[in-house]
């Protein structure tokens, strides 16, 4: 793609963040379908709207508090 200097280096950490974070990701969602078909729909809902909460409570702490804007 051709990015270069500063571009390119923050790419590389945001693209390690991704690639760390991903297994968590993948895990919330095979979790989630398999509380569903336990039938156990509604702690599936609980799990991703717990961790949407905590997402944007981190984004906010994140981006406010510790200036990683």
């Amino acid at each position: 793609m051709g990015a270069q200097g500063n571009i390119y280096d923050n790419s590389l950490i945001y693209g390690h963040i991704l690639i760390a974070a991903l297994p968590a990701f993948m895990l919330q969602i095979l979790f989630q379908n398999f509380l569903v078909v336990a039938e156990r729909p509604k702690m599936g809902m609980i799990i991703a709207l717990s961790s949407g909460i905590t997402n944007i409570i981190l984004d906010a702490l994140f981006v406010a508090v510790v200036n990683y804007s």
